[in-house]
């Protein structure tokens, strides 16, 4: 087996090393951190950094244009107790900013899964959805994109407020950060009350809100929804006063088991007008047709007052 032979390159010879007075050939030192720059041959090229350059510059052009005019200072947060309100604000009790970011990001998803769920189920079950359906199916459409568009905005918030404290603040364990350390740091700065707690304000908010939604699906009642009434034990048992105590009891027993209907909210308006339940439709109690199968049957019946108003 024989040895493979270059010809002499003076060219090439000179580039690795040169010869010194007495002609003796000598070869330039070796860089010992030259593997470490192994990883940058052959991988970029002059086209590819120039795609990057104008990707970025496209980014930086796209955030600018979100955030608006006079910069995102004020809409990130102006100081470091500012980012810290701000961020607080997105955080229940307990949680941490990690924390949050993961139940939102998940919230996100689930809005979206579950619509995707919905769509299949409707492409199985129904070839031909009827109008009601497809306005149905329209507006959960909506209520899971606006809840997946929420859910995604306030994690570019949190994200983005945590880089500004990072970045700007050197806070470098935001992410570990909970919500109970971020309100004493804010308290600390004297610029809120100390009995300050968004999160207990947006639990307040929300309790509020779900009392007016139940309040306002009550209160839109159509006259042609179907209601079972029944005499109110406490009417019967005026009505059977004059009679014995033990004749009394089992007569009011098996009234009390009686029902009527169902009938339109709009017939038993007017004979509650006509004075057929009292005053105040106190002799009976209703519930909506077709809720026999109660878990509960006695919390299904409800007074003249809470069904009507």
């Amino acid at each position: 087996m024989g040895f493979k032979l270059d010809a002499f390159n003076m060219k090439n010879e000179m580039s690795r090393g040169k010869f010194d007075e007495e002609g003796n050939y000598i070869a330039k030192a070796t860089d010992p951190h030259a593997e470490h720059d192994e990883w940058l041959k052959g991988n970029y090229s002059r086209g590819a950094i120039a795609r990057a350059k104008e990707a970025q510059a496209k980014r930086m052009e796209e955030q600018e244009a979100s955030v608006g005019p006079g910069g995102g200072e004020e809409q990130i947060g102006k100081d470091l107790v500012d980012c810290r309100m701000k961020l607080a604000a997105f955080l229940q009790k307990g949680e941490s900013v990690l924390e949050a970011l993961g139940r939102l990001g998940k919230l996100a998803k689930s809005a979206k899964r579950s619509n995707t769920n919905t769509k299949r189920a409707d492409k199985v079950f129904d070839p031909t959805p009827s109008t009601s359906a497809t306005q149905n199916g329209n507006a959960l459409d909506s209520t899971s994109s606006t809840a997946q568009d929420i859910a995604r905005k306030e994690v570019e918030m949190i994200s983005s407020l945590s880089n500004a404290l990072m970045a700007r603040y050197g806070v470098i364990n935001i992410y570990e950060e909970t919500y109970e350390e971020m309100l004493r740091h804010v308290k600390r700065s004297q610029r809120v009350s100390q009995d300050w707690d968004p999160a207990r304000d947006r639990a307040r908010d929300a309790q509020v809100s779900s009392m007016d939604v139940a309040n306002t699906f009550e209160s839109s009642r159509s006259d042609s929804d179907q209601f079972i009434y029944k005499w109110s034990a406490s009417y019967l048992s005026e009505v059977e006063g004059s009679h014995s105590r033990s004749d009394a009891n089992s007569h009011v027993s098996s009234k009390e088991q009686e029902t009527f209907g169902p009938f339109t909210l709009k017939e038993l308006r007017s004979w509650q007008q006509g004075g057929y339940f009292g005053a105040g439709g106190e002799r009976i109690v209703l519930r909506r047709a077709g809720s026999d199968s109660a878990a509960n049957e006695e919390q299904a019946w409800k007074s003249w007052s809470e069904i009507v108003g």
